[in-house]
């Protein structure tokens, strides 16, 4: 391991979940149908990088709990009546290579959706939280791993509309688990 991986590890504990939050300014995404401008995204962890931009890179250890969740904003909610609290969701998390090739290599343990979808509620009520999570894999190799986000995005006008729109700058730089050191 190399002088800048040991500056890295150290202080990092697996113990801690990271949260990984995406803010999309929904007007903008919706009318431009692109995250370009839109999307910032920031993290937890000490020693991630590029937080503010969207290609933040997690630095997260060996068997690690992350959750993915994301925060809307620019919503105008009275824009039709008939929408309530139209919104962005996580519709799918996938790690690529530098190909944009999805991984065959398992990245994540249980990386699924937790909480609820807001399937079958009035209108009038508020929306139920939900996220992405899971905990990486406890023998992954070290090393950097780049993944797309992909956005499901309710239409201003129509509910029956959705949009979805793709990240794939983002990444996990994983670092070994380190025991503290007296």
């Amino acid at each position: 391991m190399d002088d800048n991986n040991k500056e890295i590890t150290a202080g990092v504990v697996n113990g801690i979940q990271l949260n990984i939050v995406s803010v999309i300014d929904f007007k903008r995404a919706n009318l431009t149908q692109s995250l370009e401008g839109s999307i910032y995204m920031s993290d937890n962890s000490f020693h991630s990088i590029n937080k503010g931009t969207d290609s933040l890179e997690t630095v997260c250890t060996q068997g690690q709990v992350l959750n993915w969740l994301v925060y809307p904003t620019n919503i105008d909610q009275l824009t039709n009546p008939f929408i309530y609290n139209p919104t962005v969701r996580i519709s799918n998390i996938v790690f690529i290579n530098e190909n944009g090739e999805v991984y065959q290599q398992k990245i994540c343990e249980n990386l699924k959706v937790y909480g609820s979808l807001e399937k079958g509620r009035p209108y009038l009520q508020p929306p139920v939280f939900y996220y992405w999570a899971g905990s990486v894999q406890p023998n992954l190799p070290i090393g950097k791993y780049r993944y797309r986000l992909i956005f499901e995005l309710d239409n201003f006008y129509s509910p029956a509309i959705k949009s979805y729109l793709n990240l794939d700058t983002a990444s996990l730089n994983v670092v070994p688990l380190t025991a503290p050191t007296n």
